[in-house]
């Protein structure tokens, strides 16, 4: 049965929370780093929504959250769940954040666009040396 939260309200993603058994609904989906404001628990299980999304209201386990000192403005249904963190450590945070996205939509496009120009370029005359790379001879 949820129970609503009283010391657990802030945390923070310690692990990717992307993949999901197929009867698992309403799951949230989360990225090392993402912060969430927690709602309910239940059986290690924690509901709630992750800050940059506000909309998004899902399921995620308890064991992928580490907990952050917070504070509570308007307690109930208008709650305000306010980090207690030093200014220059979120700032920090939020840039290596943003920064860890756009690295990762580089590599992600770059890994890509790789994998396609090899098809492309290769064809036939492809082969793996003994070290791994793909050589042309």
């Amino acid at each position: 049965m949820w129970e609503p939260t009283k010391t657990e309200k802030y945390g923070a993603a310690v692990h990717n929370f992307h993949d999901w058994p197929g009867d698992l609904k309403g799951a949230l989906r989360l990225d090392v780093g993402d912060t969430v404001h927690i709602l309910e628990r239940c059986e290690g299980w924690l509901r709630g929504f992750c800050t940059k999304n506000r909309n998004a209201l899902g399921i995620f386990p308890a064991s992928y959250i580490h907990l952050k000192p917070f504070r509570v403005e308007n307690e109930g249904s208008r709650e305000l769940v306010i980090p207690v963190e030093d200014a220059v450590v979120q700032e920090a945070a939020a840039v290596l954040r943003e920064w860890g996205q756009i690295w990762k939509d580089m590599f992600v496009v770059s890994y890509a666009m790789c994998a396609m120009m090899e098809g492309h370029v290769c064809g036939e005359s492809c082969h793996v040396c003994h070290d791994g790379r793909t050589c042309l001879w």
